[in-house]
């Protein structure tokens, strides 16, 4: 593993927070699934099923899941889509291992979202789930996901952005995420790597900001909704059909 601290690695770019994402990611992969269930309060389940709602594609789509993970995301999307081919990258062999033997049909392999190894323009639909903050290089990210999908095909990402509104929430957000996780967490994985997703979020850019790089790289009509008093935001777009980008709409959903 890489020597730098959580803070540093949370706003490190480049080779450095690469190495530290993939090693942090194949330390903890065994419990993974468990833990983020624990630490959200078992939001994040619920957070899933709010960004794939109203999602609708055409008979045996392609769908691309970058920052797959363990494949929680394909499975909820297998269970509405069974004629779609479902793709996944992650950095994390070990997550990998573990997204392959839940889903078998499924083609899975190692890769950087900044060199998606899909051809232009063969994705209907690419989410990407508590992954943005963890990109490398997150504009060159957005531009590979917007090169990969299709003219009038989905991009939706959730994400936790850093702390807003008002003061009393962002210090019991900001305790719940430096002390209660990692309290929580240590008997049964690395505390460390749930340091580094406290300083993550808040080393994160914010969700309009996020919503801003999209429309740069050719996405329109974007929204923006706020999700459990805005501890997470799902951010949806289309990729432009042609010239012209549309502004984001948002919404709070409690």
């Amino acid at each position: 593993m890489i020597e730098i601290t959580p803070r540093d690695a949370a706003r490190a770019r480049g080779n450095t927070k690469r190495r530290y994402v993939t090693a942090m990611f194949d330390r903890i992969a065994p419990r993974y699934d468990a833990m983020n269930i624990v630490i959200s309060l078992g939001q994040t389940s619920i957070w899933r099923r709010r960004a794939l709602k109203g999602i609708s594609l055409p008979h045996r789509a392609v769908i691309l899941d970058v920052g797959c993970g363990t494949g929680s995301v394909i499975r909820l999307l297998k269970r509405r889509f069974r004629s779609a081919r479902y793709l996944g990258i992650d950095l994390s062999s070990r997550m990998l291992e573990k997204a392959s033997l839940r889903e078998p049909e499924s083609d899975f392999c190692v890769g950087d979202a900044g060199s998606i190894p899909c051809r232009t323009e063969t994705c209907d639909l690419i989410t990407t789930f508590f992954t943005t903050r963890n990109f490398s290089d997150l504009p060159a990210a957005v531009r590979e996901m917007m090169r990969v999908l299709k003219p009038g095909g989905r991009l939706v990402v959730l994400d936790s952005f850093p702390a807003s509104g008002s003061p009393l929430w962002r210090v019991l957000k900001k305790g719940w995420m430096y002390v209660a996780v990692p309290f929580l967490v240590r008997p049964f994985t690395d505390a460390q790597a749930y340091r580094y997703l406290a300083e993550s979020i808040e080393a994160h850019c914010s969700a309009e900001a996020l919503v801003d790089l999209l429309t740069s790289c050719g996405a329109e009509s974007p929204s923006i909704r706020f999700l459990s008093f805005g501890a997470a935001a799902v951010i949806s777009a289309s990729k432009s059909t042609e010239a012209g980008h549309g502004r984001p709409s948002s919404e709070q959903d409690e």
